[in-house]
């Protein structure tokens, strides 16, 4: 029912705005110097630079959950070097904005 009323609307969901802040700041965050701090951070494996595996569920990065956002939207090869053009990464954000239909 929630589907269908975005749909009349016209109106992004709650989820699909927070995929499109994702990919807006993995974006801004691609296009930093790569001695950059926050970009340094956001290319590091694990956050204490480990590569071992750990114990337990494997846990969730921000990076895998970007390119699963990019593959319910498009089939996009190399998401950072989309990135690197802000014209060509701000269609990318309004293609995942456009209302689709729900049937």
């Amino acid at each position: 029912m929630n589907h269908e009323l975005h749909a009349l609307l016209g109106e992004p969901t709650i989820v699909t705005l927070a995929r499109i802040g994702r990919l807006r700041w993995a974006g801004h965050v691609a296009r930093m110097d790569e001695d950059h701090p926050v970009r340094i951070l956001f290319d590091r494996a694990r956050p204490d630079g480990g590569t071992g595996r750990r114990a337990g569920a494997q846990r969730a990065r921000w990076g895998n959950q970007i390119e699963a956002d990019l593959r319910k939207i498009c089939n996009l090869g190399d998401w950072r070097a989309a990135a690197q053009n802000r014209a060509t990464w701000n269609n990318l954000l309004d293609t995942a904005r456009a209302p689709r239909m729900v049937f």
